[in-house]
């Protein structure tokens, strides 16, 4: 059953990880207005192959293009998987972000996906570890951590390598200069 449940959070992060490459550069500013949002896809017809399971996604902001389409995603795969993922908004604001993860620990997930903005990654960590949920790490990776030893519950980083990144892009003006 638990290899179930990581395969299962495993794919919905790879869907996540394909909003980097799919999502416009563009994106609205946030406003800090917008609601924290629970939304459960109504699960598939056939269930059978997610089990039903509950999925939580953690983002700091709904008020941005990237972050709309990281829980399109999701929700996405989620319905395929005949699961339901509950959307959680920080607001632009790190006492919500925290909030959010005890809410959804509350609620009762079978495994959490967060964009670990405001320091959240490791206060997750330590929650996920403490009640057995295996847990992803999007976007952003968690400073100062080493999760393969300190958290067997943190399952991967999915997201870019900023400094790889630098330095394709570096080679690529470089290389279209000559």
């Amino acid at each position: 059953m638990r290899r179930k449940i990581l395969s299962i959070l495993l794919c919905a992060a790879m869907v996540v990880s394909l909003a980097v490459g799919c999502s416009s550069s563009g994106g609205g500013e946030s406003t800090g207005d917008e609601e924290k949002t629970e939304d459960s896809s109504e699960p598939a017809e056939d269930d059978s192959a997610g089990g039903g399971y509950k999925f939580a996604i953690l983002v700091p902001t709904m008020n941005h293009e990237y972050f709309e389409n990281c829980v399109e995603f999701t929700e996405q795969c989620a319905k395929e998987l005949g699961c339901t993922v509950d959307v959680y908004s920080a607001d632009n604001n790190a006492d919500t972000m925290s909030k959010n993860v005890e809410d959804a620990m509350a609620a009762g997930i079978d495994g959490i996906l967060i964009d670990p903005y405001y320091a959240s990654g490791t206060k997750c960590a330590e929650m996920c570890e403490a009640q057995g949920i295996p847990m992803i790490a999007f976007d952003s990776d968690i400073e100062e951590f080493d999760p393969q030893t300190d958290y067997k519950q943190y399952i991967s980083f999915v997201g870019p390598d900023d400094a790889d990144a630098g330095y394709n892009i570096k080679k690529s003006i470089s290389g279209s200069r000559r």
